[in-house]
């Protein structure tokens, strides 16, 4: 069996780069950051295109009843 030594020499040269666990824990506080963001961006749009469309709504009723009434 291969020494620990080995092992990490043979990881070390068939990866450029190894994360540690602090890596991953800010790449994972970063992920969710960017994430929580997007979704704030999507429920405005959404809360947005409601408001426009219920305006729009309104507004083609009101008009629709000042035509025919």
């Amino acid at each position: 069996m291969a020494s620990l030594e080995e092992r990490v020499s043979y990881l070390e040269g068939a990866h450029t780069s190894l994360a540690t666990k602090a890596d991953v824990a800010e790449l994972r506080a970063e992920l969710k950051a960017d994430i929580a963001r997007v979704e704030t961006t999507i429920i405005k749009w959404i809360v947005g295109t409601m408001i426009s469309s219920v305006a729009v709504a309104c507004t083609l009723t009101l008009v629709i009843d000042r035509l025919l009434g």
